[in-house]
């Protein structure tokens, strides 16, 4: 029996969902699949399925691990902007996402998806629960398991490059020489910005040079930016990793001001400047 954070209070939500299924509209028709769905909801609870529904463009269909998953989503995603639009979270009448009529969306994705089996959910056991710090959107991402031979700048690139806002101020933790992997801080403009920054780049796979030159080498090490403070969350990947691969994930920070003394860093032999 898992035990999950119980939902926070909110103005312009209560009482308790009547479903495990969520229905979100207002998704943008290019930019948003069920892959980005379920990087931006699996931050509050176990995603089961994602589905968007034919009969009405950009609306979709989430089923979570228990009502209470919906309701901590309906609590912090609702009326939150997301690609110019700005998303509606209610409680769906349906019970379970059933997976008819599939088709194809804009991008090329199927319009349904099925996560049950990721360990990618961050609910699915006691421990896991436990360290899920449940947090609204923020300015603030907290990145981890970040390979220390990911800079500033690499960063930046790899939000220029998938057509989301770059992050205006940068912190790297203090960590061990020996370390493997490394986390910080990042502040967007705004919320909005980045969480469409997290939306997009949550469990994106890096190409990292495989240790003694052995390309077949599959490194299991991850990165992360996120919506909470928590930073042991592990598991494997959605898909497998490619030889040569680490898999970033991304994490929301609780405060709306960024952390102060932002300095020159060196981690693990590679120096990182601050903006």
């Amino acid at each position: 029996m898992v035990s999950y954070p119980l939902p926070q209070s909110s103005p312009s939500y209560s009482g308790h969902a009547a479903s495990s299924v969520a229905m979100v509209s207002g998704l943008h028709p290019s930019k948003m699949n069920c892959t980005r769905i379920f990087n931006l909801f699996c931050l509050y609870g176990n995603i089961e399925k994602v589905k968007f529904m034919k009969s009405v463009p950009g609306t979709a269909l989430v089923e979570m691990g228990d009502e209470y998953a919906v309701d901590r989503a309906i609590t912090h995603l609702n009326s939150i902007k997301l690609f110019g639009k700005r998303l509606n979270v209610c409680v769906s009448k349906q019970h379970a996402v059933i997976p008819s009529q599939v088709f194809e969306l804009e991008d090329g994705s199927s319009s349904y998806k099925d996560f049950a089996m990721t360990r990618n959910n961050r609910f699915s056991s006691a421990g896991q629960a436990s360290k899920n710090i449940i947090q609204p959107p923020s300015a603030v991402l907290h990145y981890y398991n970040v390979p220390p031979c990911v800079s500033q700048d690499q960063l930046l690139k790899l939000c220029r490059e998938h057509d989301v806002p770059g992050f205006i101020k940068f912190k790297m933790f203090d960590a061990k020489p020996s370390s493997k992997t490394i986390s910080g801080l990042l502040e967007f403009d705004s919320k909005t910005e980045a969480v469409e920054a997290l939306t997009v780049l949550n469990h994106y796979q890096i190409r990292i040079p495989s240790p003694l030159g052995n390309p077949r080498r599959r490194d299991r090490m991850w990165q992360e930016r996120c919506f909470y403070l928590d930073s042991d969350v592990t598991g494997s990947p959605l898909l497998p990793l490619l030889p040569g691969c680490r898999l970033m994930r991304f994490i929301l920070k609780v405060p709306e001001k960024f952390v102060p003394d932002f300095h020159v860093v060196t981690m693990a032999g590679v120096p990182t400047m601050s903006l």
